[in-house]
């Protein structure tokens, strides 16, 4: 019996993701997950084609990514939301001027921002009594 040959498998392209995009953010993650210590494994950094073929075929890998993308994701909600009034009013605005400047855009959100007061207990060793 004669063994077929397999064929060699396509190699996989490497693009470089757009600045301030989802891609971004995946390779971000990818690159947390394995090389700089935050992840569940001990592999070194490597080519940015390993890191893309670590998440392609480690579908055990590609959730750990997936689990870290989304609980960024839910913390920038939350961010959102309790500066919901600060973001509505930039809205208003950018609707009048079309602009704003970095000072407009922090002056709008202090003028808005309320601090939360929590009435949670400190522990002790952080100056709680």
């Amino acid at each position: 019996m004669i063994a077929k040959r397999s064929k060699p498998s396509k190699p996989l392209v490497v693009k470089k993701a757009q600045p301030g995009s989802l891609g971004e953010a995946t390779d971000l993650a990818t690159a947390l997950e394995i090389s700089r210590g935050m992840g569940h494994t001990l592999l070194v950094e490597g080519p940015v084609d390993q890191r893309q073929r670590l998440r392609a075929y480690n579908p055990e890998f590609r959730r750990r990514v997936y689990d870290l993308l989304q609980s960024e994701f839910d913390r920038v909600k939350a961010i959102i939301r309790s500066r919901r009034t600060a973001l509505e009013a930039i809205v208003k605005r950018l609707m009048q001027t079309r602009m704003l400047s970095d000072d407009e855009v922090a002056e709008i959100v202090q003028r808005r921002w309320m601090p939360t007061l929590s009435l949670a207990k400190l522990p002790r060793r952080m100056g709680g009594g």
